[in-house]
């Protein structure tokens, strides 16, 4: 019984580790709903913890936006501490134009590392990407760290780079 016990845990903890190490979907080019979705299975892994956040909002120009906050302690279950999603209006659909993870070093690797096996470096920390479903149109990433914390900014663009 102790043997199955133990198998259980070290089972679990394997499952655990693995979820840890995705870095932070990529939301560009997707609509609310999907960005919505998304936040709600991340939110899940916390069960009741009254500290994570998600919030839609607006910002001055009246364009919607949606945010997915956890505290520090709990930054390794999303590999972020924020998610911030700024949205345009298009053909009567809401479409993530630009894109903004925030968090410290426990998450920046995973993070940067899919940006450099995804895209292509185009400047010290800025990387571009083709978009796979929309060919004329590409991502831009760019990396930013202040201290312990660090920032990702993806934008949506009509550039081919």
């Amino acid at each position: 019984m102790k043997n199955i016990l133990l198998t259980i845990i070290l089972f679990l903890s394997i499952i655990g580790t693995y979820a840890q190490t995705k870095p932070v979907q990529l939301l560009i080019g997707e609509n609310d709903t999907t960005v919505i979705k998304y936040f709600d299975i991340l939110k899940q892994q916390f069960m009741s913890n009254k500290y994570v956040i998600t919030e839609k909002g607006t910002t001055n120009d009246g364009s919607l936006t949606l945010t997915f906050s956890t505290p520090t302690n709990e930054e390794n279950k999303t590999n972020s501490l924020s998610i911030i999603a700024l949205f345009s209006r298009v053909n009567k659909q809401e479409i993530c134009i630009r894109q903004l993870v925030m968090g410290t070093d426990v998450s920046a690797y995973e993070n940067l590392t899919f940006i450099k096996d995804t895209f292509k470096k185009i400047d010290e920390n800025t990387w571009y990407m083709k978009m796979p479903s929309m060919p004329l149109f590409g991502v831009i990433a760019r990396f930013t760290k202040e201290d312990k914390y660090y920032r990702i900014v993806y934008d949506f663009t009509d550039k081919n780079m």
